[in-house]
């Protein structure tokens, strides 16, 4: 992101199950390391979940080689 950092991780999958936490995606991360996460089923916060990164999306940059 170009002005902020966002270390949580953060999904939504059918446009109702959302996952929030600060774990990695991996085998070692969800067996090894001490992380939160949570798991919610609605339509709404799937929506705001949907929205966020959207927004973060649109204020990010491509970096390049040059960077």
């Amino acid at each position: 992101y170009a002005t902020q950092h966002m270390h949580a991780k953060y999904s939504s999958f059918d446009g109702v199950y959302s996952f929030l936490g600060s774990n990695n995606f991996d085998r070692y991360s969800t067996r090894r390391n001490l992380e939160c996460s949570i798991g919610v089923m609605d339509r709404g916060f799937a929506e705001g979940i949907r929205s966020i990164h959207e927004d973060k999306k649109h204020k990010g940059f491509k970096p390049s080689l040059d960077d």
